[in-house]
């Protein structure tokens, strides 16, 4: 083989791997890998709420949402949606009460009463080492004969976006909180307080229940204190 030959060869394989690394699937100038819109052209990298989805591609550029939940898929995010469990992409509200007509049995009257909602969580439960925890919602209800949505606050900061999604039912009896949550969020170590909060329609409600790691989890952790006290004694 002549040395230009493969000399020519070595440059248009470095100038495809060198493509790969800073692939630019929109074209807009910025590399895929820091694009926070790779398949839709933004040049300028807009991210209004800063959720690192840019606004061109966000599903609510006026809400922080970065998982971009959207359980109807009308292309709306949940957390900007009137009507998150009905498909309504346009988000009509003819009586301006925020609750999408395809979901507001009246939507011509926006002085309707609140719903009256009921938030029941359980417990209290205890976390044994690897296993999830299955919180008990059945007692969970409303007058308000369609979908509940269930959100969790798994360390009692407020934010109720603790679980990996929002559950959605008209009879939900249960939701588990699998290991890897239960060990982010501290629960199998000592007591802990989360809970729980319901939504229908324009009405919500909450619930609390209290977390603790079973009696032999407790003792292995009590003496793992002992241990590290006994060590800086004897140090």
């Amino acid at each position: 083989m002549r040395p230009g030959y493969l000399l020519g060869m070595v440059v248009i394989v470095g100038l495809c791997a060198g493509s790969a690394w800073a692939a630019d699937t929109d074209g807009d100038g910025v590399p895929d890998a820091s694009d926070n819109a790779p398949y839709v052209w933004n040049p300028g990298q807009e991210d209004w709420d800063s959720d690192g989805v840019g606004d061109v591609a966000d599903n609510a550029p006026n809400v922080w949402n970065p998982e971009q939940r959207d359980y109807d898929s009308d292309g709306v995010g949940d957390v900007a949606d009137n009507a998150p469990l009905c498909s309504n992409p346009t988000q009509e509200d003819s009586d301006a009460d925020y609750i999408g007509d395809v979901y507001d049995p009246y939507p011509f009257d926006g002085n309707l009463p609140v719903i009256s909602v009921i938030a029941k969580l359980g417990g209290p439960y205890t976390v044994t080492p690897g296993n999830p925890i299955i919180l008990d919602v059945s007692g969970s209800d409303s007058d308000f004969d369609d979908y509940l949505g269930f959100w969790l606050d798994l360390d009692g900061d407020g934010d109720y976006r603790d679980a990996d999604k929002v559950y959605y039912g008209v009879d939900l009896d249960s939701i588990t909180v699998p290991w890897d949550k239960v060990q982010a969020f501290g629960l199998d170590s000592g007591t802990h307080n989360i809970w729980l909060k319901v939504g229908a329609y324009n009405g919500t409600a909450t619930d609390m229940a209290t977390v603790t790691p079973e009696p032999a989890t407790l003792a292995l952790l009590a003496l793992g204190g002992l241990g590290v006290l006994i060590d800086r004694r004897r140090k």
